[in-house]
This record gives C-alpha cells, sequence and structure tokens, in this order.
C-alpha cells in the first residue's frame, strides 16, 4: 500500500477497525520502522516493525511478508485486548 498521509511525516500501510472507526496503521520512515496506530485519543505502538528487507516482524519475531498480512495481525492484537 504504502501511501503517504496527509501530515506528510508517516506512510500508511493499512487500517484497522476499532472502537471509535478506522485507525490508520503508519511508519514514520526513515526515522523509525516500527508500526503505530493513532486512536482517538493517542499513538499506540504497536510492536511490529519493518525489517530492512522490507518484510514485517511481529513482537515476537513472526515475520509477515505483506501489508495485508501485517494488518490482520495487528487487527486480531486488538481484538485480543493487547493495546488497550
Amino acid at each position: 500500500m504504502a501511501t503517504y498521509s496527509a501530515s506528510g511525516d508517516r506512510i500508511v500501510v493499512g487500517y484497522i477497525t476499532g472502537k471509535k472507526g478506522q485507525y490508520e496503521v503508519f511508519h514514520r520512515s526513515p526515522k523509525s520502522n516500527d508500526l503505530y496506530f493513532h486512536n482517538s485519543a493517542r499513538v499506540v505502538g504497536t510492536g511490529f516493525r519493518i525489517k530492512s528487507s522490507g518484510n514485517y516482524e511481529g513482537p515476537d519475531g513472526s515475520a509477515y511478508y505483506n501489508d495485508s498480512s501485517v494488518i490482520a495481525a495487528i487487527q486480531n492484537r486488538y481484538r485480543m485486548g493487547k493495546y488497550d
């Protein structure tokens, strides 16, 4: 996906569905390869990051090979209450 946000300082990977609508999942490359989402109150670190190969790595070291798989993993962790 890799589209630029309106703010210009982040690259959007995708969107998850949260309690108050859709949240943008992004990273601030080249400053940081960590993935975040912004809910209505704050920016939340997901524990996922982009590796130099362009693939993603989960908080447990699992590999994700495309945007949709990492978004699905973040959405699943959100539903399990990992980001409350």
